[in-house]
């Protein structure tokens, strides 16, 4: 069997919302990316009373606290653009979260389509089968590594949705200062520690909608921030959802996302998050 480590699934700061991902985000999809990986955890202080009071705008803004209280689970249907070295790779994605640790994504792209399961017992790639024999790539259903597992497990804890619902956690913790522009918006700095993943969020004081999330992330040039810009928001079932989202690494555009389909609390086969059985001969 091929040796996997290279194979990584990333969660985006979208994990969280990357609207492919879905909350998508970008930020929302979970899509894979070899090459990079999310820095290593950093501890968290205490929350400050500022930073509770601009997370409880985020709460109202996404659609109030009792609403968000009943998303156990989302289903996104999205349209990812990413940009390459070979140039702009389309990808439609299919992403499902339950609260809190399972996640499963299909991936099509062109001329091919895979899958990741994560769940707190598995977590697998199916990999698509490639038709030239010279390509020596690994088949079907294969086993990701357990650091890899643990890793996403964690990002997901980031997700908007998710971390509006621990707000009272202890191991969630908000604190607020200053602000920076978005567009022609005096947004307002909200820096996230969700049980160790650390974001920040960049809020509209007027709406509470997050306008942008920022982090870093380990690339194979060295460690960079991406930047995911959320916009065109739209209410499904009580919950406020960004349509739209554009993706920078390092200062440059590296990608675009738009949701075709928001679902809350859809109907979830629990044989998604179960690794596919091959039969005799299919390794």
């Amino acid at each position: 069997m091929a040796n996997l480590k290279t194979l990584k699934v990333k969660t985006s700061l979208i994990g969280a919302f990357l609207l492919a991902l879905a909350f998508a985000v970008c930020a929302s999809a979970v899509h894979l990316a070899p090459e990079s990986r999310r820095q290593e955890k950093q501890e968290g202080g205490a929350s400050t009373p500022e930073g509770k009071a601009l997370l409880a705008k985020v709460v109202e803004g996404l659609g109030g606290e009792t609403n968000l209280r009943s998303v156990r689970s989302t289903r996104t249907k999205s349209h990812l653009l990413t940009r390459t070295f070979m140039g702009d790779v389309p990808r439609e994605i299919e992403k499902v979260f339950v609260f809190p640790d399972r996640l499963w994504e299909e991936v099509v792209m062109p001329g091919s389509k895979m899958s990741v399961g994560i769940s707190s017992v598995a977590a697998f790639i199916n990999l698509p089968t490639v038709k030239d024999d010279s390509i020596k790539m690994p088949k079907g259903p294969v086993d990701l590594p357990a650091s890899q597992k643990e890793e996403t497990l964690r990002e997901l804890k980031s997700d908007p949705l998710f971390v509006a619902q621990h707000g009272h956690d202890p191991k969630f913790t908000f604190s607020a200062g200053g602000s920076q522009k978005v567009g022609e918006v005096e947004a307002k700095i909200l820096d996230v520690n969700a049980d160790g993943v650390v974001v920040r969020w960049l809020i509209d004081p007027h709406t509470g909608q997050i306008l942008r999330i920022s982090g870093h992330v380990l690339w194979t040039g060295g460690p960079g921030e991406q930047v995911i810009d959320l916009d065109d928001w739209k209410i499904v079932q009580g919950i406020s959802v960004p349509f739209k989202a554009t993706i920078a690494h390092g200062g440059q555009p590296s990608g675009w996302v738009e949701i075709k389909e928001f679902e809350i609390n859809p109907r979830v086969d629990p044989k998604l998050f179960e690794k596919p059985k091959v039969g005799p001969g299919k390794e």
